[in-house]
């Protein structure tokens, strides 16, 4: 069986990941969940789907030819916060990481939170502080992963 409930192709894999990013909320954390499985899986589907056994259709896309591996150092290169959306996805996983990476820990915002009220932003939503003491924010990072897949669709004709 390819799919599942008829996500059985990155097509409809991207349709799935623009309408949980169309989702989001600033005090449910669900769709920002499964948002950023769909864009994080997009890459693994793009590559069997269309690139695994089309050495024309690996050059069209990445300037060349290669594997599985060579792919996923194109799209961390090509998007380099890509690396941010895989922790997510094995923290959506793991009930506890033993693997360090680039998170620090994950940050709700709104009424409720203390914390919040002491931090330089503002706005309410899903935040994930960063090993550079930066903070990003999860909606900003699906807008644009999104807004990345999209356009490589549209760059190949794959829509």
């Amino acid at each position: 069986m390819v799919g599942a409930l008829l996500v059985d192709s990155p097509i409809k894999l991207l349709e799935k990941l623009k309408y949980e990013v169309s989702r989001k909320s600033s005090s449910n954390s669900f769709p920002e969940l499964n948002a950023v499985r769909d864009a994080y899986h997009l890459r693994e589907w793009i590559w069997h789907h269309y690139l695994e056994d089309d050495a024309v259709m690996q050059q069209q896309m990445m300037g060349f030819e290669g594997n599985q591996q060579d792919w996923q150092h194109f799209i961390n290169n090509q998007f380099p916060k890509f690396q941010i959306l895989k922790e997510l996805c094995n923290g959506s996983k793991h009930f506890i990481l033993k693997k360090k990476g680039q998170i620090v820990r994950a940050i709700e915002s709104g009424w409720d939170n203390q914390e919040w009220d002491t931090l330089p932003w503002d706005a309410d939503g899903f935040y994930v502080e960063l090993s550079d003491s930066s903070v990003l924010s999860i909606s900003e990072l699906l807008e644009a992963i999104c807004d990345f897949w999209d356009q490589l669709f549209k760059d190949h004709a794959l829509i």
